[in-house]
């Protein structure tokens, strides 16, 4: 088995995405965020691996979508 993933912390979510930890926490309540409690009482910890943030981030960024295997643009001059 290899390195295990660090777990990150709603805090360091919430400077990375540049939003409050609220939004973090309530995104996660809400299911819309990738994130798991360390145990079953209500004060148990959240935190998240940045493998599947990488994968949410991907899926729900904004924008124009390159299509696979597309040129990338250039510009003219």
């Amino acid at each position: 088995m290899g390195d295990p993933e660090r777990l990150l912390r709603a805090r360091e979510v919430a400077e990375m995405l540049g939003v409050s930890m609220d939004w973090v926490l309530d995104r996660w309540q809400e299911g819309a965020l990738p994130g798991f409690k360390l145990g079953p009482s209500p004060q148990s910890p959240v935190r998240f691996r940045m493998s599947e943030l990488d994968a949410w981030l991907e899926n729900h960024r904004g924008g124009a979508k390159v299509p696979p295997g597309s040129r990338p643009l250039r510009a003219v001059r």
